[in-house]
């Protein structure tokens, strides 16, 4: 069988694959790394990548937002030995999760993000088979392009994805421990850095073959003098100075002197390590010699060794979070939407770490020129310019400086051939040291980029994100406290937020029509301290597009960072052109199809969902408002529908309820028996109760009561001891409700309320008024509201303020409303004491009740109890990146009809025309087809399960010419009106078929329908 007939047999090269089967020729910048890495191996043939797409593309004049990614590297070679060089050299890529290598005799699957380092070892593949078309069906079936344009491969091949393994993991962890061995040995950790970084420079020139024996012989070296066993502090110290001397490059300086009288010890023991020896009689560090750092990109480099520098507390105190390569790239790509890239823009990062940004940036302009120039190679002269002309950085900590230049040069490098910069022999390293990248304080008007009054048309970089104190400020940050002081009017800043001030201080640097690309802290959307920040940030600015990854916080930074993050593109506005509308996208970890498995811990790629990006009016950002953003991340179009009618049925608020009652709503106080720092004043006569309230011992679920075991006796006899706050007491006296984002509970019992907890008190005659709010509290309404009324539940923590709970929207009960729902929480209370706290089932039959009681009494209008109900059952468990929940899986038999119920009625009240509701339900995908008819009674939804897809789908596929459900898997749904027919194809997803959903769905046909030119036939 030929290696052909195999790609045939896996259907790559089958017309319906599209695009999706790249090879050399058709290959851009995100490819063609495939086919460097193997240009000098004579025996491996590149065959190419089957891609997946990470996002749609808008058109066909359009490039997609995020280049599609590989899922899939096919090579030939022709031994055993040969494929484990092959599978090595992929590994080091880090591109594609997967691997196919096709021998002689046999075709074999490899883990891409995963290598074994022992080469004693076999390296075993996850599936092989002989080259016989039906045993490669029968054993490698999971990679099919079928399988992948599906996104099946996602799923069952979920354990063979292994970014936590992958090589920026891997080195990562052996950097770590490399640089922990060598401070045990008594070197200090900067000159640690510094040695191991100057090895990374020396193995990649070597495995580039630009250091070679032959090249060191005119200056009296070896590499054995360097690499080998033979090291010497003489001879690095020798080869340090003529690298200097030869390309005026100063790469991770290093002062051999610096080592003191164990220099030749430290060098030996890091060339040791490098080349994997055993030192000291044991195997120190094997993994180092499974790195070829020739192929290991720049840009992931870069990256990792931004993370080396965090996880061993470098720049900590500035607040920095590093950013994975991914999320650089895509960072970049945002910007490059707005304002692309083009020959002679200048580039500058204003906290740019170890350089991740400007290295992508740099290799764009490069790519930019080499599709210039028809695919030929740039000089060493025009990369150099290109390098000294157009990328600028700023950083604080000098370490990284260096890291960020080391990064840039290597880039230029990547783009050379050895024998051309050997050829070259006058050629230079341009010198970036102060130069290009600045060691300085980017608030410090007297740093080199402010003095020359240099100009950017992009700035991009993710900024340190700290709050500061003003004793920190003024003793860690004085430039940014002085900066601060001078615009604390024209700059508003939140709770001295960096990453805010960031954000200001770039605009200054920003030449005319440039744009600005800053991954921020997504809390600054949200606080409260950061509302005047909001409303003057949005009017002085033209924001192009904001993403919120706040429910990828606990994947996004591999789990070293679970700060919300946010980018926000913009670019200074002018008077004289009208704002144009803010595209938001808000991305769930549920919909994050590369990383779908319910396991996965950590993300390695982005995918880019339509459904998930909302359009805001830049005058209503101007407000300040939060709520808008919440709206954004959290809402649909009903939601927003639903909010503004509750407010209309519901005049009052919680504040305005307690005012006119006199009513008290605070935190409580905590009250310890014995005197400390903290706990000075002593309560005399003021207890107004011995009882305390026992948080932990409260249920984790609904409850409509305290039970008595959470609530403590104290001692009547003895002194109690206070903070001297004198607020918190009055909302001991019963009756009382103890509110938590999970229940309002009720009491009528005194008893206090610990500091960190809400009460709400009121008089005994307000007794039924405070039952009727627990239960109206408890209702599926009033968590809804609640939720979308406070600031930071479902971005950065599930709990509220005394203070954001006022704003709720609450009912004006007359005195029938109160005595009825009072009564149902009394009746209600009996059944919640006799429980089990712990039966997911009990609690939802309890929930069920109060609001088929709160629909009841209040007379809400159904349509709006489903969504309140379907937010908080469903959308809401997606909170904090969950994806082990309901809303994931299949829809029963009953969720669909109730579904096509909803999406039929919802068309024929608006037609006044009944529509026939035809599903089929695949294993992959649901398919919804919605038929105008002229019947004259509402007709029955027709809904099946098939195993195959339909001969109606199957000829509509052909026609929309699409590669089968690629688009669909990734976009999570296709909608196409044709004629009288519309059709939607959703992924099988509870949360896809709801009945609000059907509700959104019936809004967006409509619309369309009316939109429609053609004939309705």
């Amino acid at each position: 069988m030929h290696p052909n007939q195999v790609l045939e047999q896996l259907g790559y090269t089958s017309p319906d694959s599209g695009d999706a089967w790249i090879t050399e020729d058709k290959a851009d910048e995100f490819n063609l790394p495939l086919w460097r890495v193997f240009k000098k191996e004579t025996t491996v043939d590149v065959c190419g990548a089957y891609i997946f797409r990470t996002s749609a593309t808008p058109s066909s004049e359009q490039v997609p937002l995020l280049p599609p990614r590989p899922a899939v590297h096919v090579v030939k070679a022709q031994t055993e030995q040969e494929a484990r060089k092959v599978h090595q050299k992929l590994w080091n890529l880090g591109a594609a999760p997967f691997l196919i290598i096709i021998l002689p005799q046999r075709v074999k699957v490899y883990r891409g993000f995963d290598f074994n380092s022992d080469p004693q070892s076999r390296d075993t593949p996850i599936a092989e088979s002989a080259l016989n078309a039906a045993e490669i069906a029968r054993t490698l079936q999971d990679f099919y392009a079928h399988e992948i344009d599906s996104g099946r491969i996602w799923q069952t091949q979920s354990k063979n994805v292994t970014p936590e393994k992958r090589v920026d993991q891997r080195l990562l962890k052996s950097l770590k421990e490399l640089s922990d061995a060598l401070i045990s040995k008594g070197i200090e950790r900067k000159l640690a850095h510094c040695l191991i970084g100057k090895y990374i420079y020396i193995y990649y020139l070597v495995e580039r073959e630009i250091l070679t024996d032959a090249w060191l012989a005119q200056y009296g070296l070896k590499l054995s003098n360097i690499t080998g066993d033979q090291t010497s502090s003489q001879a690095l110290q020798t080869l340090i100075m003529v690298l200097e001397q030869r390309f005026n490059g100063q790469v991770f300086p290093l002062n051999i002197q610096e080592l003191g009288v164990k220099a030749d010890e430290f060098i030996h023991f890091v060339a040791a390590v490098f080349r994997g020896d055993q030192v000291s009689g044991q195997l120190v560090l094997p993994d180092f010699k499974i790195y070829d750092f020739s192929c290991i990109p720049i840009e992931m480099l870069s990256s990792i060794y931004e993370q080396f520098l965090h996880s061993e507390g470098q720049a900590k105190h500035a607040g920095a979070v590093y950013t994975r390569e991914f999320v650089a790239d895509y960072l970049l790509c945002e910007l490059n939407s707005v304002k692309p890239l083009e020959k002679g823009m200048k580039i500058l990062d204003p906290s740019c770490g170890s350089g991740v940004f400007l290295v992508l940036s740099y290799r764009r302009l490069i790519e930019i020129e080499i599709r210039k120039n028809k695919g030929k190679k740039l000089t060493l002269q025009k990369l150099s310019r290109l390098l000294q002309e157009n990328i600028y950085g700023v950083e604080l900590i000098e370490q990284a400086c260096y890291i960020t230049e080391f990064s840039l040069l290597l880039t230029l490098l990547s783009y050379v051939e050895a024998p051309d910069l050997h050829e070259n022999k006058d050629f230079r390293f341009p010198c970036l040291h102060n130069r290009n990248i600045f060691y300085a304080d980017f608030f410090d008007d007297q740093a080199s980029i402010w003095k020359n009054d240099l100009k950017f048309d992009w700035i991009i970089g993710n900024p340190p994100w700290t709050e500061l104190n003003k004793n920190q400020l003024k003793q860690d940050q004085p430039h940014f406290w002085d900066w601060l002081n001078k615009n604390v009017n024209r700059y508003p800043v939140g709770q001295y937020c960096l990453s805010e001030a960031f954000s200001w201080r770039v605009t200054e640097a920003l030449a005319e029509n440039g744009c600005v690309a800053l991954l921020i802290k997504a809390t600054s959307l949200f606080n409260q301290t950061s509302f005047k920040y909001r409303q003057v940030f949005f009017n002085q600015n033209q924001v192009k597009r904001i993403t919120n990854f706040s429910n990828l916080a606990y994947v996004l930074f591999a789990g070293r960072a679970k700060t919300r993050a946010a980018t926000l593109i913009y670019s200074k506005a002018k008077s004289e052109q009208i704002k144009s509308p803010i595209i938001h996208f808000g991305p769930f970890v549920i919909n994050q199809t590369l990383n779908r498995s319910t396991d996965q811990k950590r993300i390695w790629a982005l995918t880019f969902y339509e459904d998930e990006i909302k359009t805001i009016d830049p005058s209503l950002a101007e407000s300040g408002d939060f709520f808008i953003w919440k709206q954004a991340l959290w809402g649909n179009s009903r939601d927003e529908q639903a909010l503004t009618r509750f407010k209309r049925i519901f005049t009052t608020t919680l504040g305005d309820l307690i005012t006119t009652r006199q009513w008290k709503l605070s935190q409580g106080r905590s009250v310890v028996s014995e005197q400390n720092k903290t706990y000075q004043n002593v309560l005399i006569g003021e207890m107004p109760t011995y009882q305390l309230l026992n948080a932990k011992l409260m249920p984790k679920r609904i409850c409509l009561t305290v039970p008595g075991l959470a609530i403590e006796t104290l001692d009547n006899k003895q002194a109690f001891y206070y903070n001297g706050v004198v607020s918190g007491l009055d909302i001991a006296l019963a009756p009382h409700i103890y509110l938590t984002p999970a229940y309002a509970a009720y009491s009528d019992q005194d008893f206090l309320f610990p500091g960190a907890q809400i009460g709400l008190s009121a008089p005994v005659k307000d007794s039924d008024y405070l039952r009727s709010l627990s239960l109206y509290l408890n209702s599926n309404i009033g968590k809804y509201l609640l939720f979308f009324n406070c600031k930071g539940w479902g971005i950065d923590r599930n709990r509220f303020s005394s203070e954001e709970i006022t704003s709720i929207p609450v009912p004006d009960l007359t005195a029938k409303q109160i005595d009825e729902l009072a009564q149902l929480h009394r009746k209600l209370s009996v059944s919640d004491s006799d429980r089990d706290l712990f039966n997911k089932t009990n609690n939802v039959t309890l929930i069920q009740k109060i609001d088929e009681g709160i629909s009841d009494i209040l007379k809400i209008p159904s349509h709006l109890m489903l969504i309140a109900q379907e937010f908080i059952q469903l959308r809401y468990q997606l909170n904090e990146g969950k994806t082990k929940i309901l809303a994931n899986q299949m829809p029963s038999d009953q969720k669909i009809l109730d579904y096509a119920l909803y999406l039929r009625n919802s068309l024929d009240s608006f037609a006044y025309k009944h529509h026939l509701i035809n599903i089929k339900q695949y294993s992959e995908f649901i398919s919804c087809t919605v038929e105008i008819t002229d019947a004259l009674e509402p007709l029955a939804p027709y809904i099946q399960k098939l195993e195959e897809l339909s001969e109606e789908d199957e000829h509509l596929w052909q026609i929309l010419k699409k590669p089968f459900s690629q688009w669909l898997y990734v976009q999570q749904g296709l909608r196409v009106l044709d004629g009288k027919y519309y059709h939607i194809w959703k992924t099988p997803r509870l949360i896809d078929w709801t009945c609000t959903q059907a509700m959104i769905d019936a809004d967006e046909i409509i619309a369309e329908i009316l939109s429609y030119s053609g004939a309705f036939v």
